[in-house]
């Protein structure tokens, strides 16, 4: 299996691009996931699924 990052321009050269988008994103949501660990307790799926829970105990 081999990988190909290179990217043809519209030049004709050759430029990793997709790899810097891949890293970009990566460093990204690693960011995020920093920052919001630092600010919230809970992430949004589990305040949501909390809330919905919450929900279905009043009912019963």
């Amino acid at each position: 299996m081999t990988w190909k990052f290179r990217v043809r321009t519209e030049k004709g050269g050759t430029g990793c691009t997709r790899l810097y988008i891949l890293l970009g994103f990566t460093a990204s949501v690693a960011l995020l996931a920093t920052i919001w660990s630092r600010f919230f307790q809970r992430g949004p799926l589990e305040w949501l699924m909390g809330r919905a829970t919450g929900v279905a105990r009043r009912i019963q």
